[in-house]
């Protein structure tokens, strides 16, 4: 894995790696093991700086050496490859706003909830999915539905939302609840739910005011939404 260094401070690459669980090779110090290299799997590929006396950039490469080279091949020989997920099968090009079953996992019902068309230049800002994300949980959660609620939260992609039900309850009754919560937020002048440091992790990033704006789109949208409309196909065809 290739690291850029931004200051020289000493072990940074050691602790940084040790510390997100992923020590390096070898390197006992900070949790790694000597199993497949008797020293630390770190190597310079490349350093530049300024001649000091020309004042010209240089530039210094390294190949990898081979005992590196050698745990890489033995590594890559033992991965098994990695199946495409199903939300990476839908073609992201023949549909734009609405919600949509991505998924059915034994009980679990998987919706994309999109507020946005994918890659249509236009996305959620974070402050405001941060927001919403607070809202729609809490509404969801403290529905009818609760029991039947497995998770709700924000898309990476900045497009929309993950909503994730037991199949106990009805498609109807989830794009209800979808539409409603929407409907609250629009609406919703008061405290932001779990706004404080002690229960959030970045609570001072919220926009309550995009976020009203943002959720219409498709709350227009699911006027008139109906079960079979859920599928990706159905839009494909059209």
């Amino acid at each position: 894995m290739p690291t850029y260094l931004e200051t020289g401070r000493t072990h940074q690459i050691r602790v940084h790696f040790s510390y997100i669980g992923h020590p390096l090779a070898g390197d006992d110090l900070y949790g790694g093991t000597r199993c497949d290299i008797g020293r630390q799997a770190l190597h310079c590929g490349q350093l530049s700086f300024t001649d000091p006396i020309t004042g010209e950039e240089v530039t210094v490469r390294a190949e990898l050496p081979d005992d590196i080279k050698s745990i890489i091949k033995s590594d890559k020989q033992e991965e098994k490859k990695m199946e495409r997920i199903a939300s990476f099968s839908v073609d992201h090009t023949k549909f734009g706003v609405g919600m949509y079953i991505s998924r059915i996992d034994g009980d679990v019902i998987s919706y994309d909830v999109r507020m946005v068309k994918p890659n249509g230049g236009v996305y959620v800002s974070n402050p405001s999915l941060h927001t919403i994300e607070h809202l729609f949980a809490t509404y969801a959660r403290n529905s009818e539905f609760t029991d039947k609620i497995v998770y709700v939260g924000p898309m990476g992609c900045r497009t929309g939302f993950y909503f994730l039900t037991r199949d106990t309850m009805s498609k109807e009754d989830a794009i209800k609840l979808v539409k409603d919560a929407f409907e609250f937020i629009s609406k919703y002048d008061e405290a932001i739910p779990g706004c404080t440091a002690e229960e959030c992790g970045n609570y001072l990033e919220h926009d309550l005011e995009s976020a009203k704006k943002d959720v219409l789109p498709l709350l227009k949208k699911l006027d008139g939404y109906t079960p079979e409309m859920l599928d990706y196909a159905w839009h494909a065809d059209k």
